[in-house]
């Protein structure tokens, strides 16, 4: 529409094709693999996660009920999603989580408070689809001109609220909230 409209040009091109001509002789194939070796890079220094590793093995046999998400607030939650969103690895569309919200609230608020009493995340939420996003039109290299954008299980973030939501109860009172945004 907004090209009929003379409102934004589209191009054919692939959006990184003027990097992928500047670092490696038009390869998109290469690109991607120096893309994906300079996002991993950033990380490399940190110690992997251990199969023994005591916060992946943390179960709680009582959670304080402060702590148990309810039904209805997984429903109004689904009820809020923005459909336009793309779906993470888990392929759950957001618009079937927000059209079919009252039948699914109940299965997902029962996934939600198992994972928690658990202390597990389901892998399929650990998981993430990692685009580069250009920071300037175009891109001329790789470690300067591109950000790595996450897309994750809706779901997971959906749940992230939750837990964010208590943390804040706990610590705002020990946050220096003087720079912060209101």
């Amino acid at each position: 529409m907004k090209e009929l409209l003379g409102c934004q040009q589209t191009s054919s091109d692939p959006p990184l094709l003027h990097l992928a001509n500047q670092v490696c002789d038009g390869n998109l194939l290469e690109l991607s693999q120096r893309i994906n070796n300079f996002f991993k890079s950033v990380s490399d220094h940190l110690p992997a996660l251990s199969a023994d590793n005591d916060y992946l093995q943390l179960e709680i046999p009582c959670v304080p009920s402060k702590y148990v998400i309810p039904v209805e607030k997984v429903e109004k939650q689904l009820r809020k999603l923005d459909t336009s969103k793309a779906p993470g690895p888990d392929s759950i569309p957001s618009w079937v989580l927000k059209e079919f919200s009252e039948l699914l609230a109940g299965p997902v608020a029962a996934i939600y408070n198992s994972s928690l009493r658990e202390g597990h995340v389901p892998r399929i939420w650990r998981a993430a689809y990692i685009s580069p996003l250009p920071k300037k039109k175009p891109p001329e290299q790789i470690e300067t001109d591109l950000r790595p954008i996450s897309l994750t299980a809706v779901l997971c973030k959906q749940m992230e609220e939750f837990v964010v939501k208590w943390v804040w109860d706990i610590v705002q009172d020990r946050v220096d909230q003087t720079n912060t945004a209101p």
